[in-house]
């Protein structure tokens, strides 16, 4: 499929952890969830059971491994 790939936003997945805390909040360009330890902020992930999800657009909702199975050629082409 041929189409242009626009900026892809994506929403930031938050790994809650005994060991954190909220420090995280002063990197971050978004508020965290809730009061809930916060140990991680995966901003891109394919991970299968953590993949990241666009989350403006068209194409908002899609995961990253989708967006590589259905638009890899747009992403890779120079």
């Amino acid at each position: 499929m041929s189409t242009q790939i626009y900026p892809l936003k994506f929403d930031p997945i938050y790994q809650y952890r005994i060991w954190g805390g909220r420090k995280l909040a002063h990197l971050l360009s978004e508020p965290l969830p809730e009061n809930d330890p916060i140990g991680e902020a995966w901003l891109l992930s394919d991970r299968k059971d953590h993949a990241s999800i666009v989350s403006e657009g068209k194409l908002k909702g899609t995961t990253l491994p989708e967006l590589m199975k259905e638009y890899r050629y747009e992403f890779f082409k120079s």
